[in-house]
């Protein structure tokens, strides 16, 4: 490698490298620090690399992409100068490493490609620009375009790739060392993508995106009680029908029921909804009283969590659409058409309204154990932790 390639290939190595660590402490400042500022890349909605470090793209096989970078860029740096390396007699297997301007391009093109491909997603998934994510793209590149020049045909170059590596396997002692390789990196992956590690806060993440993409509740119930009826620990979950978060923590709380036997949980309604609920000074969810008022009903016929979820599931948009539902359900529709104009479910509905303003509530999902008020949606892993902790047992 001649010595001007040599230069480049380190200056804009470099470059890349400063370029991750800036990257990956973005990432961790967005994710892990409520108190920090947002970083000079973040300018409006559209340029917004905090932003684009916060959503889930951010992150492939429990690593973050800035952390990736930081290993490209490093490996690039080791290829640059590993003829110099192999002089050196604990590294003198380095030698395998016959062409390494060729599997620089190799890289580089390959890391180029990728870019493209998380190009797309920034712009057309995620609709944020993360610049110096973009920044690093080109550098990927220039380093493809500098470990190509004045060489051979570029087919060429992956040729010696494939030769090398071919003639590298074919000596033992190299081809235990490769798998050994593959081995620990392959199990480190699968370590990292199931610990989250170095990303913890895609643990809540990824168990979010499998409640959302369930078509319906697999541990639903039916009658008036879930979870242990002589439970000792009473959960309260305050939630709202037209609540898209109540929604997916309504899985949540049932998949507790079905996990712990001596665990309680009694839904409460606290409908965003100015209509019953006065100390709403907006409206939010118009129409979710009356949606509360049903699930109040079904209760009489010992069908308050088949309404529960029915609503939850289906979504109804207006009462026909919902009364239609419940008759499919087999649900008596009369009786329930009778029951949700009763003075009595009016008053049990604003007796839980009361509970929930006497506890300050002022958004949907809250959760309460003891004394202790949990708002928003608790990830199944962190529920069963704080359960435990309040003495309840697993079946």
């Amino acid at each position: 490698m001649s010595k001007a390639k040599r230069l480049w290939l380190t200056i804009v190595a470099l470059i890349g490298l400063i370029t991750s660590i800036k990257l990956t402490v973005i990432f961790y400042e967005s994710n892990y620090n409520p108190y920090a500022l947002n970083s000079f890349c973040t300018i409006n909605s559209l340029i917004d690399c905090d932003g684009v470090a916060k959503t889930p793209h951010a992150v492939f096989f429990g690593v973050p992409l800035a952390i990736w970078g930081l290993v490209l860029y490093t490996f690039i740096l080791f290829m640059t100068y590993v003829d110099k390396l192999k002089n050196f007699k604990l590294l003198k297997f380095l030698e395998v490493f016959k062409n390494p301007p060729s599997y620089i391009f190799a890289i580089g093109i390959l890391a180029f490609f990728i870019s493209m491909t998380l190009a797309f997603i920034s712009i057309y998934e995620i609709k944020k620009i993360c610049i110096l994510c973009f920044f690093t793209y080109f550098l990927n590149l220039i380093i493809a375009i500098i470990a190509a020049y004045k060489t051979k045909k570029l087919d060429d170059l992956f040729v010696d790739c494939f030769k090398d590596f071919y003639a590298a396997i074919k000596v033992k002692k190299y081809l235990i060392a490769f798998l050994a390789v593959v081995v620990v990196g392959v199990s480190t992956l699968v370590y990292l993508s199931k610990s989250f590690v170095l990303a913890p806060h895609m643990k809540r993440i990824s168990e979010f995106e499998k409640i959302r993409h369930m078509k319906s509740n697999p541990y639903k119930v039916s009658g008036n009680v879930l979870g242990d009826p002589n439970g000792r620990v009473l959960v309260y979950v305050y939630s709202d029908f037209q609540c898209p978060a109540c929604s997916m923590f309504n899985i949540i709380i049932h998949r507790v029921a079905h996990d712990f036997k001596d665990v309680r949980i009694v839904h409460k309604n606290f409908p965003l909804d100015n209509q019953c609920n006065k100390q709403m000074k907006l409206q939010m969810h118009p129409g979710s009283c009356l949606l509360a008022k049903y699930a109040i009903a079904a209760g009489y016929q010992n069908k308050y969590w088949d309404m529960n979820d029915l609503l939850f599931e289906k979504k109804p948009k207006n009462e026909i659409e919902l009364l239609n539902y419940a008759k499919e359900a087999g649900f008596d529709i009369e009786k329930l058409q009778e029951d949700v104009k009763t003075e009595q479910v009016a008053q049990q509905l604003q007796s839980e309204l009361e509970l929930a303003n006497k506890n300050k509530l002022n958004a949907t999902p809250v959760l309460q154990i003891g004394l202790k008020i949990i708002p928003g949606v608790t990830p199944y892993s962190e529920l069963e932790k704080i359960l435990l902790e309040s003495g309840a047992q697993k079946r």
